[in-house]
């Protein structure tokens, strides 16, 4: 078939198709990297909540044990009997403990 130079598709239909499915190609790329970097910033402010929660409650811990160490000496220094006071301060921890978890459970089923 001989090139006569015209064009086969007069009107540019097929140009324009081609022009906007590259625009459209571009415009999901961006879109797929607007959601990456949302979905980025939402991982690393969890897992900034993640650290602060962990650091808190290691603080906490330290601070509870320290206070039962206190007070554990406080209770054998008051009753004179060797190993009564972690004994009562262990078994109230104990009890706090069994407590909040019987508060919970029971919260969860309503």
């Amino acid at each position: 078939m001989a090139d006569t130079g015209e064009n086969p598709d007069p009107s540019g239909v097929i140009e324009h198709v081609k022009r906007a499915l590259s625009h459209a190609e571009e415009a999901l790329r961006c879109y797929l990297a607007l959601c990456a970097a949302e979905a980025e910033r939402r991982v690393r402010s969890l897992l900034r909540q993640a650290v602060w929660t962990m650091v808190l409650a290691g603080c906490g811990l330290i601070g509870v044990g320290l206070l039962a160490c206190g007070v554990a000496m406080y209770v054998e220094s008051r009753a004179a009997v060797p190993g009564a006071g972690p004994m009562a301060v262990g078994g109230a921890m104990l009890v706090v403990v069994l407590a909040v978890i019987a508060i919970r459970r029971a919260g969860r089923g309503k």
